[in-house]
């Protein structure tokens, strides 16, 4: 059987060979067979020297002139001797600083002891650096389980879960958590929670961009943002409800004065048309009051809550307002009782929601 089939497809093996051979340009004879034999066995073809063994033949391929290989991209960030860390995506250099629980003004101390341009981050540039996708997991508080450290490894302290942003007052500081990626105006006196301070900087490769220069600099704008002007100075409210902002230009619309999801709102919001959206998370910052008195409408058996908006925003529940979503799932809140934001479950319909445009 085995001599049939050697018989029966030989000649098909050699003239395979043969093309081989001579499509690399190698030099090599084919044997004919004898006279009344249609094929070689697979021992006549080996002694042949047409291949060096029967199983298997190596050809020496050059790569130059095929398709380049694959490469691993570059990782983002690299950290270099002196504890520098280089975003290569945006340009900006990182410094952690000490690894123990430190308030506002101690991380500030710690800053501007450094010089050479190194400066507290603002909120956008700590989301800058938020990994949402990490699986790292960082070292939790005494007495808690394992708790998710949304950085990348270049960052080495392992309890960076609320890192300092920009202050708001003499009084509070924003601050990112960087296991859920929620941000919060807390007590710049705040120590506990694993607190930690970063530095920033301009790299050589940075985009230009505008910074507050000094802490008084960004202390004197937050308070001028967020100080509550007379009515008449800042927000007036048209017979349509429409809330006119006068310091940003941006004009508002409060949705329903009911529960509402994420995708509801954004169905009212699309119906408006006339360039109406939903707002970012900063631009609910801007509206946040920060020495507002005014109480909101509490639950039944709740006790009152101070709400952080102009009287020109009638809606006495939206403590809780709505902003850009994160993914296909969830999506961020502004909290207009101390000022923090959250993530919630896009289809959760306990929130309140606003459009926001710039006229024309």
């Amino acid at each position: 059987m085995r001599e049939s089939v050697l018989r029966k497809y030989g000649l098909a093996v050699v003239l395979l060979v043969t093309l081989c051979f001579q499509a690399f340009g190698l030099a090599a004879e084919t044997p004919t067979p004898e006279p009344g034999r249609a094929a070689f066995t697979s021992a006549e073809i080996v002694a042949s020297g047409v291949v060096s063994q029967p199983a298997t033949a190596t050809f020496a391929v050059s790569l130059t002139s095929g398709p380049k290989q694959k490469t691993s991209p570059a990782a983002r960030f690299s950290r270099d001797a002196d504890g520098v860390i280089t975003d290569g995506q945006t340009g900006l250099e990182w410094l952690e600083g000490p690894d123990r629980p430190t308030d506002w003004d101690q991380s500030q101390a710690w800053i501007n002891g450094l010089g050479n341009g190194w400066r507290t981050p603002t909120r956008a540039e700590l989301r800058g650096i938020y990994i949402a996708d990490s699986n790292r997991q960082g070292r939790p508080s005494q007495g808690r389980g394992p708790w998710p450290l949304r950085l990348d490894p270049a960052f080495r302290l392992n309890c960076a879960y609320w890192t300092w942003a920009e202050a708001r007052d003499a009084s509070s500081a924003w601050a990112l958590e960087f296991g859920s990626g929620d941000g919060m105006w807390n007590i710049r006196e705040m120590t506990n929670w694993n607190f930690r301070g970063f530095a920033v900087r301009p790299g050589k490769g940075a985009a230009t961009a505008t910074v507050p220069a000094t802490s008084a600099t960004v202390l004197a704008s937050a308070t001028e943002l967020n100080r509550e002007p007379k009515l008449p100075e800042r927000f007036s409210r048209d017979a349509k409800g429409v809330i006119t902002d006068a310091k940003t230009g941006l004009q508002w619309l409060e949705g329903p004065d009911c529960n509402t999801s994420w995708d509801a709102g954004q169905t009212w919001i699309n119906s408006l048309g006339n360039g109406w959206r939903t707002p970012t998370r900063d631009e609910l910052h801007g509206i946040y009051i920060a020495t507002s008195s005014r109480q909101g409408d509490q639950d039944a058996g709740m006790p009152p809550f101070q709400l952080h908006l102009d009287p020109a925003f009638c809606l006495n529940k939206s403590f809780l307002v709505w902003a850009e979503a994160m993914n296909s799932s969830t999506a961020w809140l502004v909290a207009f009782t101390r000022g923090h934001e959250s993530q919630a479950n896009r289809t959760c319909d306990d929130f309140r929601c606003f459009a926001v445009r710039q006229p024309k």
